[in-house]
């Protein structure tokens, strides 16, 4: 399917002009693409400082970011924990269930402080700058529909979050540091690396996730206060235009 048939406008800013409520009631429509988690498909997994799960054919919701987007307080006490975490668990030739589910709740706790440090707005944020964000803009669509199926995106000051699914012959890592690798050389900023080496991904269940991560792009420029010239967004055939005219909850901020 086409870019332009699947409605994917690359410099679509709308969701600035939506409240919370208002992106609630937004009628989402899940594209004929879309393949959620399987049950009974094979399943692959990794781990380097996160974990990573990979089906074939599935659709993957990942945030990439800026290798100074988290203050270096936050980082080292993250890691500091999760270093506690793996020598309580690796003290275990069979760690209990108990422990199992602790664990997964520190992950859970440890993604929210990266998300709110994130949309705090750290570090040298690169991508205030729109001709950086349009380059990442431009290596994201360049290869939609024949390397992956993009379904969505939103470009913050120093991080992105995309809604995919890749064709079986590219990997969710070669296609993501592709578009870092393309960025990297083009974008001038006194902070090198650019870009944190590892993202954060996630299999999409179903249709109801994949609306839920709809609506988390759509949010997060809201629940980072920016302006609409502080960010770009794009989603496949989700009508953002009749809403801009309702009144919203109070105007946006500008950051910096």
């Amino acid at each position: 399917m086409a870019l332009q048939s699947r409605q994917i406008n690359p410099g679509n800013r709308s969701s600035a002009m939506l409240s919370n409520q208002q992106i609630n009631e937004l009628t989402i429509p899940v594209p004929g693409e879309f393949v959620g988690f399987r049950d009974h498909g094979d399943l692959n997994a990794y781990r380097r400082h996160l974990p990573h799960w990979r089906q074939d054919g599935a659709t993957y919701f990942a945030t990439f970011r800026q290798a100074d987007s988290i203050p270096k307080e936050v980082a080292d006490s993250l890691r500091e924990e999760k270093q506690s975490w793996k020598e309580r668990i690796e003290a275990h030739e069979n760690p209990p269930f108990d422990l199992l589910l602790e664990y997964d709740v520190f992950l859970k706790k440890y993604q929210r402080v990266i998300e709110t440090s994130l949309d705090e707005c750290h570090g040298s944020c690169l991508f205030l700058n729109r001709e950086n964000r349009e380059l990442l803009r431009s290596a994201m669509l360049h290869f939609d529909e024949t390397r992956y199926s993009l379904f969505g995106f939103v470009i913050m000051p120093n991080h992105c979050h995309v809604l995919l699914k890749p064709t079986t012959d590219f990997e969710l890592e070669e296609i993501l540091g592709s578009w870092k690798k393309f960025t990297s050389r083009r974008i001038e900023g006194e902070t090198k690396p650019l870009w944190q080496d590892e993202s954060h991904d996630r299999i999409v269940r179903d249709e109801a996730h994949f609306r839920k991560a709809v609506r988390y792009i759509l949010k997060n420029p809201l629940k980072a206060h920016l302006s609409t010239a502080s960010f770009d967004l794009a989603l496949a055939g989700v009508d953002l235009t009749a809403l801009e005219s309702r009144p919203t909850s109070g105007p946006m901020k500008s950051h910096r």
